[in-house]
């Protein structure tokens, strides 16, 4: 079967190439894949700075936001049928630690971890993988064209929870609840919400954040994008691109009870701290690359303001299956709220042949999927 491959660490371009077909163990599933999003992990695995292939390999099939169906059931699974539309989770636990053996992985103490698609463990790009019930979730057939975006909005569920659930520390603040996932009432609801970013995880932490109750919801980024500003509008979510002005020019010095970050630019997160009003949280989704050079900043003042009104960070990384299930509910909530707004957010779908060209950015786009099978 055809799949893509990289090779983590060396210098070699991905290949779409010819690997062994799959074949379940007894209680596996066999899934047919038929799309599978690209994101910023993979650009960073394909420039060499993540990644690593499974032990004894040098090659990794790439791809970890997968969308597809349910081809066979080896032996017995409760519940599974072929035909079943499913998406995988991403990380497999290190089988040491008391989170992983509660199925919270993306809490492992020991890094002992894989995840497919990114560390020692093959991806989804493939016509075919096997894999375990318990890493799979089902998604009913009416989300079919966009539940290749419940990965990341996985990812956002449980930035949104964590920074919720945060503001139990506030005296008199009701807050969400760690287990099971809760938002919205009895939950702190923020009154004014920043989101840095308004790539697809921007745009739906945003969408998160206004299922869940928050007021104003607003969303900045460097470079106007109209096409971005009017998807959000359908969902009453504002935007405004900052043209590489300082934030605080930008927004006046307004305050926000909540900042979501979505770049990966710690120079974003800097500028933005200052527009966190008292008591408030600042979540962190990014994953920052390596040292981009000597940056003047006032850290003592900043670090003071934030310490005296008890301003916070939180970070998040990776989600366990229960953020998926989430994701499925609210992608459900989504569209019958904003019907087709989800599929807005994929704005190029390309052929697994035009891999290498669906990696790189695009432009004035949000989501670009490769399409594996139908």
């Amino acid at each position: 079967m055809r799949a893509v491959v990289v090779y983590p660490g060396k210098n070699r371009s991905p290949e779409l190439t010819d690997v062994a077909e799959p074949s379940p163990a007894p209680g596996q599933l066999r899934v047919k894949v038929l799309r599978v999003g690209v994101c910023g992990t993979d650009r960073e695995i394909l420039a060499g700075g993540h990644g690593a292939p499974p032990p004894g390999q040098e090659r990794l099939v790439l791809g970890h936001e997968s969308f597809g169906q349910v081809e066979d059931v080896a032996g017995h699974a409760d519940g599974w049928s072929p035909g079943d539309y499913v998406v995988a989770t991403v990380r497999r636990g290190c089988g040491a630690c008391a989170h992983c053996a509660a199925n919270m992985s993306d809490f492992c103490t020991t890094g002992g971890f894989v995840e497919r698609g990114i560390l020692g463990m093959d991806g989804f790009l493939a016509e075919r993988y096997v894999e375990e019930p318990r890493y799979l979730v089902r998604v009913p057939p009416e989300l079919r064209e966009v539940g290749v975006l419940l990965e990341p909005l996985s990812v956002v569920e449980k930035a949104a929870q964590q920074a919720l659930a945060s503001q139990v520390r506030v005296p008199g603040k009701p807050t969400a609840s760690l287990e099971p996932w809760q938002a919205g009432p009895p939950g702190w609801q923020p009154e004014r919400v920043l989101v840095l970013g308004a790539g697809p995880i921007g745009i739906l932490g945003a969408l998160v954040l206004k299922l869940a109750g928050a007021g104003e919801v607003l969303a900045v980024e460097r470079t106007e994008r109209p096409a971005k500003r009017d998807l959000l509008a359908t969902a009453g979510i504002g935007y405004k691109a900052t043209g590489g002005g300082p934030l605080r020019d930008v927004l006046a010095g307004e305050q926000f009870d909540l900042i979501l970050e979505a770049t990966g630019s710690s120079q974003s997160v800097v500028d933005a701290l200052p527009l966190l009003a008292a008591n408030s949280v600042c979540c962190l989704t990014g994953v920052f690359p390596g040292s981009a050079g000597e940056r003047s900043v006032p850290l003592d003042e900043l670090l003071r303001e934030m310490l005296y009104r008890n301003k916070s960070i939180v970070t998040t990384v990776n989600s366990n299956r229960s953020y998926f299930e989430r994701g499925v509910q609210s992608m459900v909530e989504i569209e019958r709220r904003w019907p087709g707004l989800l599929a807005r957010l994929i704005t190029r779908r390309m052929p697994m042949e035009r891999y290498a060209e669906a990696v790189e950015p695009e432009r004035d786009g949000v989501k670009t999927v490769v399409e594996v099978g139908r």
